[in-house]
């Protein structure tokens, strides 16, 4: 049977004209492990650009890989409700896209700012797109992702 892992993460968000970049670099570092934090902020890339009416904006980039993307995967799944664990489980066709093998979750920034984790459902989101190796379908995606959850 092989191993299903998470192998890397990528976390992006924009900071708008209107917000402050501290604020949302802050809600980024809130949805990660707190002995990542200072590791990973030195690590965080950004782009400043500008958006579809002239606006600037400034992309914030990260890519983790190793055993860190499997705990901070895990993290952010235990941060979240017990009905937002389900509906992102219930969810996983729309979110596994099988032939890049990523898992893609969306997160609030706001609530990130607030020190929360929770499902975003609108544009003002920190994106999660997780590198998974060895699930073969969605149940065996499934099934890990479950392992992963805490009881």
């Amino acid at each position: 049977m092989r191993k299903i892992k998470a192998i890397n993460i990528e976390i992006s968000s924009i900071a708008h004209a209107t917000e402050d970049p501290e604020k949302v670099l802050r809600a980024i570092l809130n949805i990660l492990p707190e002995d990542l934090r200072g590791v990973i902020r030195e690590r965080i890339e950004y782009t400043d650009t500008y958006g579809h009416y002239k606006d600037p904006i400034r992309i914030y980039r990260i890519k983790i890989e190793n055993n860190d993307a499997e705990k901070i995967l895990s993290y952010i799944l235990n941060r979240l409700s017990s009905s937002e664990k389900e509906i992102l489980l219930l969810s996983l066709e729309d979110r596994y896209d099988p032939s890049t093998r990523k898992l893609f979750i969306r997160l609030s920034k706001q609530d990130a700012y607030k020190g929360e984790v929770s499902i975003g459902f609108d544009d003002d989101i920190i994106r999660i797109a997780v590198g998974i190796s060895g699930a073969k379908n969605i149940k065996d995606l499934d099934n890990y992702l479950r392992s992963l959850i805490k009881k």
